[in-house]
């Protein structure tokens, strides 16, 4: 037989959204994961409708930080049919390459010029040229404030944030940009980064408390 299944309760603070004040020139917007599948009905992995939501805000985060000349960097999850997700684990396959899925959302395509960075799996960095694209435009750890948005924050935005903290940027994570599958799981992503191995270099925040100097 299997053992009973334990039951704790948790409490989990609900972050605070902090104001902030960024510098447009050393400032950047990195856009992670918003296609098909992840945001739209009918998408693989779309989960919960409140994904959807965040298109709107980030599409008027995304318009304000191109009237300032920010840097915008796309990230894309693409999976091959071989991929081990698929092939070892048994996933349902999605993000195909060249599929609807796959595809950025309509509302947030990008312009000629901002680059879409190709990702195999959650982590931006790993087996990606997203830290040459970084370093062609001169965004540099220390110097350089990160605003990071996009789907899904249990996964792959978690990963973004936390490759771009340990790296030494700041980062800046719009509360109202990002979402999960529910709720419950947005605050236990939260509280991960509002604990003192993060929050020195990442600041909860929403789009609309975020202002360029």
């Amino acid at each position: 037989m299997d053992a009973p299944r334990q039951r704790v309760t948790v409490e989990l603070t609900v972050p605070e959204a902090c104001a902030v004040v960024v510098d447009p020139a050393l400032t950047a917007l990195v856009i992670i994961d918003m296609q098909n599948d992840f945001a739209k009905p009918g998408g693989v992995s779309r989960l919960h409708p409140r994904r959807e939501k965040v298109i709107a805000p980030i599409g008027r985060l995304l318009a304000r930080c191109r009237e300032a000349a920010l840097p915008v960097i796309y990230l894309q999850s693409l999976r091959d049919p071989d991929a081990p997700e698929f092939r070892v684990f048994g996933k349902e396959p999605f993000v195909l390459r060249g599929s609807w899925g796959a595809r950025i959302v309509d509302e947030l395509q990008p312009l000629p010029g901002e680059p879409v960075v190709e990702k195999n799996s959650h982590d931006p960095f790993v087996y990606t040229r997203l830290e040459k694209v970084l370093a062609d435009r001169g965004i540099r750890p220390s110097d350089w404030t990160v605003i990071v948005v996009g789907l899904g924050l249990t996964n792959c935005v978690s990963c973004a944030v936390s490759g771009f903290s340990v790296r030494q940027y700041r980062v800046l994570l719009p509360m109202d940009c990002t979402a999960s599958a529910s709720w419950e799981e947005d605050l236990c992503n939260y509280a991960r980064f509002m604990q003192g191995g993060y929050s020195y270099n990442v600041t909860l925040t929403t789009s609309e408390l975020i202002a360029f100097r």
